[in-house]
């Protein structure tokens, strides 16, 4: 670990004295972790006075590495966050270039380049969040006081792409250096402990088909076990609610859960943060940052998260417009789950859903589900169709490998997680071949 935070630390060195007579450009991934470490950045760049130029982008492809390189005169130097792991060959020799990201690596040589941060460099027990590489990255320069405000940023893009289950050496260190900024209780994993209690559970990030979305059936649950969701004129939030009420919702859930889920653990590890002086679910302000990201609003998620005021009253309407637009989706789908005796399904919402919350129900749907299972999503967008994969056990990257066998597409993804895009004239093509290999993925393991 030592070893890693010293590379951390010298490449933080380099790039801040790389003398900033041009603008420094930012690009950056468009979820929490990329939004996080943009911030990160951001912050610790006003504190310098260094100029800088944001991009917030969706993906990195072969023409938009080659129109970076071709315009690199007028910057003194770029940094790319949550991204450009797979281009390092492309860019190892771009002058004053700094990579700071925690996904697969394409190279040839992987290897400690210069520039490039990412942890699968030095071990897979330090797997964590480009948001807290990039804390490390800058706070090795900034004094105590600075960098502590700092942490509560890197959390948000953490839990934007892992659960606290098996936690790294790596970020159970971070959490130990950051246990004054970072609040650990108990409690119910349902969204949200800041939210009214009724439009928590409608939310819930936790499936639950006959409570998700639905307004009237928790209005009449939460009345029917005598949880008041009114204390004089004010809502009533998770927070407020005694052991005994607490006790009462949770078997309630317990009892709307289907079959399909019903090991899936609903009471865990709730973060806590300060923002804004009000102790916040940190996994809710990670829905309001990927919700802006997804609705194309990245530069009120960074003003969110350097709490600029005046992004707050304007996210709130953006958070309960990204919900609404979610359950949406989360129907599509479960009309699909409702007749599927597969150990997969492959949903293609076609024009009916945002492309940019495929991923997001993807993942609440797998997240609700105890067994070895697949769920994969299309939506079409202007120029192609979008796609996102999520597993509960297999690795998504040798999935999508044994695919791109007979396809040419481009995709991102995580060991269980993943998502990229194909051009309309390959829709077909693509669901026959995918279908093919999940069809073959689970032959395989009855054998």
């Amino acid at each position: 670990m030592k070893e890693f935070l010293e590379h951390i630390k010298k490449e933080a060195k380099k790039f801040f004295s790389i003398e900033a007579k041009k603008p420094i450009i930012i690009y950056t991934h468009y979820d929490a972790d990329g939004l996080s470490s943009a911030a990160i950045l951001i912050k610790t760049l006003k504190i310098f006075d260094k100029p800088f130029i944001l991009k917030v982008v969706k993906n990195l492809d072969f023409e938009k590495i080659k129109k970076i390189k071709e315009n690199k005169e007028k910057f003194s130097s770029i940094i790319f966050l949550d991204l450009a792991s797979s281009f390092i060959d492309m860019l190892k020799d771009l002058e004053n270039c700094f990579i700071i990201d925690h996904h697969k690596i394409n190279s040839k040589e992987n290897e400690k380049i210069e520039g490039f941060i990412n942890y699968r460099c030095f071990s897979d027990d330090f797997k964590t969040s480009s948001s807290i590489e990039t804390y490390y990255f800058c706070s090795s320069i900034l004094p105590e006081k600075e960098a502590r405000e700092l942490r509560k940023i890197a959390l948000i893009g953490f839990l934007g792409d892992y659960s606290f289950e098996n936690l790294s050496k790596f970020t159970n260190y971070f959490l130990k250096e950051s246990k004054e900024e970072i609040k650990i209780k108990k409690g119910l994993k349902v969204f949200s402990y800041s939210k009214p209690i009724h439009k928590a559970l409608e939310f819930s990030n936790i499936y639950l088909p006959e409570i998700t979305g639905k307004k009237e059936k928790i209005l009449a649950l939460l009345k029917e076990i005598g949880i008041k969701i009114k204390e004089g004129e004010r809502y009533k939030t998770l927070n407020d609610l005694s052991e005994e009420e607490i006790s009462k919702l949770i078997t309630s859930i317990v009892i709307f859960k289907t079959l399909e889920n019903k090991n899936v653990e609903i009471i865990g590890n709730i973060y806590l943060v300060k923002f804004f002086n009000v102790l916040e679910d940190a996994r809710e302000i990670v829905t309001l940052i990927n919700a802006c990201g997804r609705l194309n609003k990245h530069y009120l998620a960074i003003l969110f998260l350097l709490e600029k005021e005046k992004s707050k009253k304007i996210l709130d309407r953006i958070y309960f417009k990204y919900k609404y637009e979610i359950i949406k989706g989360l129907r599509l789908f479960e009309k699909e789950l409702k007749n599927n005796k597969k150990e997969y399904i492959v949903v293609n919402c076609k024009d009916k859903i945002n492309p940019n919350i495929i991923g997001t129900i993807c993942s609440i749907l797998i997240n609700s589900i105890d067994k070895d299972f697949v769920i994969v999503g299309l939506a079409r967008r202007e120029k192609d169709i979008k796609f996102s994969i999520r597993s509960k056990v297999r690795d998504v990257g040798n999935i999508l490998e044994k695919v791109r066998k007979n396809i040419n597409f481009n995709y991102g993804c995580h060991r269980k997680a993943g998502g990229g895009t194909i051009d309309f004239h390959q829709e077909e093509d693509f669901i026959q071949a995918l279908t093919k290999v999940l069809e073959e993925e689970f032959i395989t393991i009855k054998i």
